[in-house]
């Protein structure tokens, strides 16, 4: 599993991307974590039988909730360094499903709020892709991340953000808070949050595999 951080603090940014150079303007950067490949093949077919809502909200969201098997949120906490008190060890026992979501079009820029409650998020956010999509990128600040099927992405939630989908439809785990795994977004409290869903199991497939996988991305 490959970590690639994003940090820039000057005013035109010179970024490479699968081989090609391109110049990011950068009003101010943050930093970014993508983990590649944090979800196996396997992994993510567990996530493919979602059922979706057909609203459709802003920029062409669409949500769904699926179950997370405790090894994945092991893991995801082991690779992100992130150590949970005894309370929010307590509150992950009954964490039973985390958001899905699909998007097809530009969601507005916002910093994150709890679904919940409404309260901005502190510290970091984070969700899973699961497809892969070259028409698709998420950015935060100033900095562009195209990732792939697999890839975690772990950010500031209080860094103004959106996804921006030009074609096709991108999917994710999340976005959820990284320590409490639950739903976050734009929008202020209940309005933006849609009633979850009763998640399906995951496929039982041909089992998870530990350790996330390797090679770059």
């Amino acid at each position: 599993m490959n970590l690639l951080t994003h940090r820039s603090s000057t005013a035109i940014a010179l970024c490479l991307l699968g081989g090609s150079a391109f110049l990011a303007p950068t009003a101010f950067a943050a930093p970014i974590d993508t983990y590649a490949k944090f979800l196996t093949l396997d992994e993510i077919e567990q996530f493919t039988s979602v059922d979706f809502d057909e609203e459709g909200g802003e920029g062409g969201r669409s949500f769904g909730t699926a179950s997370f098997h405790s090894t994945i949120f092991e893991r995801l906490l082991d690779v992100t360094g992130t150590k949970l008190t005894a309370e929010e060890q307590g509150m992950m026992q009954y964490l039973r499903s985390v958001p899905v979501t699909k998007i097809s079009g530009t969601t507005d820029v916002h910093v994150d709020r709890h679904h919940d409650s409404g309260e901005p998020v502190e510290g970091k956010a984070a969700f899973i892709v699961l497809n892969d999509n070259t028409h698709a990128m998420f950015v935060h600040g100033s900095t562009d991340v195209h990732a792939k099927a697999g890839d975690l992405v772990v950010f500031d939630a209080d860094v103004p953000h959106n996804t921006q989908v030009a074609r096709g439809t991108l999917s994710l785990v999340g976005p959820v808070d990284l320590r409490r795994l639950t739903p976050v977004g734009g929008g202020t409290g209940s309005k933006g949050a849609k009633s979850p869903k009763t998640p399906k199991a995951p496929k039982s497939g041909k089992g998870s595999k530990g350790g996330g996988g390797g090679g770059g991305g």
